[in-house]
């Protein structure tokens, strides 16, 4: 119970942190995905570590079923 919501915050935080960095460095984005999230700032500053990457890319993917439990 505690994993899938800890997840789902840590995700929704990730989310609303690269859109602030985004609106910060004058290139705002909306959505929900992370991966577009990161091509957007990949955009902007060349290149997103991979360091970065992978985790955002991971704790997306529990974005559906911590937020939807019956999807």
């Amino acid at each position: 119970m505690f994993y899938g919501w800890a997840c789902f915050k840590a995700r929704q935080a990730i989310g609303k942190a690269l859109k602030a960095l985004l609106w910060g460095l004058g290139s705002p984005r909306i959505g929900h995905s992370l991966p577009a999230l990161l091509s957007g700032l990949d955009d902007v500053l060349g290149e997103v570590p991979e360091g970065v990457r992978e985790p955002c890319i991971r704790l997306n993917k529990y974005y559906t079923p911590t937020r939807y439990p019956d999807v």
